[in-house]
């Protein structure tokens, strides 16, 4: 979906914003090819330590930056994002710094998530986690995090805001393959994510509990020979610098 909407082309250069461990760049690298270049950039230094580790082809680098500071020269044609632009404190600020980086005409590309109660993935663990933990303040909806996009006008208001032009939003709904464990699905979804960050100061006897939980709701999706693979929802985002 995403790769298909940002089509990056022979000899173009690339910029993959919160690369993290460089799966989309090395991917990105091939479709360029020689003649292209890619450039991901990342905060965390053991996910970029994965990224350089696997060196398949030389037209790709990784740097440690933080996008929406970055002093960027305008040498990019794509601009490209998986799940990597919703952390920021001041969004406008951040793409605006971003837009930096495009060449005239450059093509904007990114997927970030729809609201929480769309994403099969997440709500799953939560409802399964929900008796066991205190309750939970409520989120706020703007602040950074994995679902501060997930209004597609606040997004379009980000990016015109920040100087891009043609800002197309589309839905994208598929499914998040989690194995074929109900076991390593409910270890997973609750190392990372909203229950983890929910079980932040638990004890272990809590832990326990929730881990057990979340692991039987994902039991419920096992079938013979089939993976788990709870819904996601996405919105495509596109767009001109």
């Amino acid at each position: 979906g995403l790769l298909k909407l940002a089509a990056p082309q022979p000899g173009e250069r690339v910029l993959d914003v919160g690369c993290g461990a460089g799966e989309t760049s090395w991917r990105i690298a091939e479709m360029v090819g020689p003649g292209g270049a890619v450039s991901g950039v990342d905060i965390s230094p053991p996910l970029l330590a994965q990224a350089r580790g696997h060196a398949k082809v030389k037209n790709v680098c990784f740097e440690e930056a933080d996008a929406s500071t970055y002093p960027f020269k305008p040498e990019y044609d794509l601009i490209f994002s998986r799940f990597g632009v919703m952390f920021f404190d001041d969004p406008p600020a951040a793409f605006a710094n971003i837009r930096k980086a495009a060449t005239k005409d450059a093509r904007l590309a990114f997927v970030c998530w729809r609201p929480v109660a769309e994403n099969e993935w997440t709500m799953l663990p939560m409802a399964a986690a929900k008796p066991f933990l205190p309750e939970q303040p409520g989120a706020d909806p703007l602040a950074p995090g994995p679902f501060a996009f997930s209004d597609p006008a606040r997004v379009k208001a980000i990016l015109t805001e920040a100087g891009f032009r043609d800002v197309r939003i589309d839905k994208l709904d598929g499914v998040m393959d989690l194995g074929p464990s109900a076991e390593r699905a409910g270890f997973q979804m609750t190392n990372l994510g909203p229950v983890s960050r929910a079980l932040r100061d638990a004890d272990d006897a809590t832990r326990a509990k929730v881990l057990e939980a979340v692991t039987a709701a994902f039991a419920r999706f096992q079938k013979p020979g089939q993976t788990i693979a709870p819904g996601i929802a996405c919105w495509l985002v596109s767009a001109r610098a």
